[in-house]
């Protein structure tokens, strides 16, 4: 069973890096320490487990709508969704999240 969590990086002064989300958490760790230039700025990393794939991707949107962290290159502009989604999940979330605004970083 595949555990998937949202989590979110922080700078030493409580600046909100990069939120994301994972089924491999060691292993997702492991590729930012390799591959991301922002890495070493981490200080603390926040982790909350969700109990299905779709909680996780909703709570990760909603995460880097209201924290705008300043490694995330993903634009949410209300109408995009993970691409995977059924139209049924893409109308709830918008029925739920109708103002969901840009971050663009």
């Amino acid at each position: 069973m595949n555990t998937h969590s949202v989590y979110v990086c922080y700078a030493a002064d409580g600046e909100v890096l990069y939120v994301g989300r994972t089924s491999k958490g060691e292993r997702r760790v492991r590729q930012h320490s390799k591959a991301s230039g922002w890495w070493p700025l981490v200080e603390t990393i926040t982790v909350k487990h969700c109990e299905t794939l779709q909680e996780s991707k909703v709570r990760e949107l909603e995460l880097i709508r209201l924290l705008h962290p300043k490694f995330n290159t993903q634009i949410l502009d209300g109408v995009q969704c993970p691409d995977d989604w059924t139209p049924e999940q893409r109308l709830a979330f918008y029925a739920r999240n109708p103002l969901i605004g840009k971050v663009v970083r």
